[in-house]
Parts: C-alpha cells; sequence; structure tokens
C-alpha cells in the first residue's frame, strides 16, 4: 500500500508552454491523479501562473522569469495534503537555476519536493554556479 502510494505521489512534466496546454494536461491527469504536480518551462509570468488552474489542485510553489521569456518551475499540490513552502528565491538565477521548493508532510512521513529547470542556454560560467547553489541550497532544504 505504502508503495503504491510513493509512486503515485509525484508527476513532473516538461510542459514546454504551459498557456495552450491546460485543458489536454487536466485530461491526462484524470487516470493517474498523482498528489503533486511539478512542471519545468512553463513560460509563463507570474501573474499569469496564478491564474492556471487544475481541479483538486492548488499552486503552492513557482518561480518565473522577469528578464527573459520561457522558463519557469512551479509545484500543484493536491488539495488535500498538508506542506510548507520553501523560499529559495536566492537561488534563482535566470536561464541558469529556476527552483520552487515545499515540504510534503504526510501521516507517515515527510518529503522535499525541490523543481529544478536548467535552460540549455546556460552559460560554462553559470554551470559552475549552478552546481554551488544546488549543493548550497540542498544543504539548506536539509538542515
Amino acid at each position: 500500500m505504502m508503495i503504491t502510494r510513493l509512486l503515485n505521489l509525484l508527476l513532473h512534466q516538461n510542459i514546454c508552454g504551459l498557456s495552450n496546454k491546460i485543458y489536454e494536461f487536466q485530461i491526462a491527469l484524470s487516470p493517474t491523479a498523482p498528489q503533486d504536480i511539478c512542471l519545468t518551462e512553463h513560460n509563463l509570468i507570474r501573474e499569469q501562473i496564478e491564474t492556471v488552474k487544475f481541479h483538486r489542485y492548488s499552486l503552492e510553489a513557482s518561480s518565473s522569469r522577469k528578464t527573459y521569456t520561457h522558463g519557469g518551475t512551479c509545484i500543484y499540490v493536491s488539495k488535500d495534503i498538508q506542506f510548507h513552502t520553501i523560499n529559495l528565491e536566492q537561488f534563482n538565477s535566470e536561464k541558469d537555476i529556476e527552483i520552487c521548493t515545499l515540504r510534503l508532510n504526510l501521516a507517515s512521513c515527510s518529503f522535499t519536493i525541490i523543481c529544478i529547470y536548467r535552460s540549455p542556454q546556460g552559460t560554462l560560467v553559470s554551470d559552475r554556479i549552478t552546481v554551488e547553489s544546488t549543493r548550497l541550497l540542498v544543504s539548506s532544504v536539509l538542515l
């Protein structure tokens, strides 16, 4: 039972632009019904992603680009799940590391979900920064 619950816990999708795929994505969710949804490359600004709704889910963590277009990450949580958001905005760097995080509190255990998008347009210098940022980020979340 616990293994089945864990397998249905999370769905990740690089959505490559969410605005014209909302209806189709909602249909695709019906048979699987994961507890949480992580989307990368939603390509929406903050005001737009906050208006996207999925039945039984609420948007609880997100990042959007301010300077460039495309990119972005978000986490939708089933409305019956307890969680708290972890603010990691200081680690966001457009095109290099776009991140949002939250911690789920289930009856038997807790999970930290980290949704990261790394653009293929990042630079070699930013690759080193991204590795260091990720190391710092993981250590700050796990402590």
